[in-house]
């Protein structure tokens, strides 16, 4: 995450303040119906392949490795620069990536792809990618939660069929130091047992994120990371709050008095 910049002088009529931002491009991995594609950012900029601006008559545009994005080339076009494919709608950016068999792909803001009436897309074909960023759901940010066993949930991902979770917890929103990491083989419900939520001092502020890894590489669910307190004040997790499908031991799965 980024942080303020504070400047302290004696500001005077004729001062200016001129920044210089570095916007290397960066990707999201997809994830569920999206898995083997990402998407390319250039700073805030989304970006897509506009079929047009490729001369490109295929269904799929050229498949993408994420270490190839550091040979990109940034141009800002003019009225004229981007010829017959951009027409009276000029791009803000135009970025031009090698691909294989030393071939080159165009993309361009995605607020202009397809102004002339093109296929675009944006979610691009990739390969040798690292895991899409996992998702935590419960406990919510700033939630209380018992003490003995814990429950933490994530939305259900299709990218750790080939990698590892990890689950991590500091007193720091920025996880120095670590108090806690614990690798589980869960993918959706992860119980944290009672002899590790002991480690968790009760009214103090803890924060946790997941971390997926796989051989090409590992992403952090997104900041900011969400905090929880322990409550000693609330009853434990049932055995039903516990069961995946909220099933007891005994196979009751819904009971109701009439």
């Amino acid at each position: 995450g980024g942080q303020y910049w504070s400047i302290t002088r004696q500001w005077k009529a004729g001062d200016s303040l001129q920044l210089q931002i570095d916007m290397p491009l960066r990707f999201e991995i997809g994830d569920n119906e999206m898995a083997g594609r990402m998407s390319v950012y250039r700073g805030p900029l989304l970006l897509a392949y506009d079929f047009l601006n490729n001369k490109s008559q295929k269904d799929e545009a050229p498949t993408l490795t994420t270490s190839r994005l550091a040979r990109a080339r940034v141009s800002i076009p003019t009225r004229t620069s981007g010829g017959e494919a951009i027409g009276r709608f000029p791009p803000w950016l135009l970025v031009d990536i090698p691909t294989d068999q030393g071939r080159w792909m165009r993309l361009c803001d995605f607020a202009s792809a397809g102004s002339m009436g093109s296929k675009y897309d944006s979610w691009l074909p990739a390969t040798n990618l690292p895991p899409a960023r996992p998702m935590p759901q419960t406990p919510r940010d700033g939630a209380s939660v018992p003490t003995g066993t814990m429950l933490f949930t994530l939305r259900p991902t299709a990218a750790l069929t080939d990698g590892s979770l990890h689950l991590e917890f500091s007193p720091s929103p920025d996880f120095e130091p670590l108090a806690l990491r614990v690798q589980t083989n869960q993918r959706q419900r992860i119980l944290l047992p009672e002899t590790l939520a002991q480690k968790f001092q009760p009214e103090t502020d803890y924060y946790w994120r997941l971390v997926a890894s796989n051989k090409h590489g590992q992403t952090s669910s997104a900041p900011p990371a969400r905090r929880f307190r322990v409550d000693p004040q609330l009853p434990p997790l049932t055995e039903q709050d516990l069961a995946e499908f909220g099933e007891r031991s005994d196979g009751v799965m819904i009971e109701a008095s009439l």
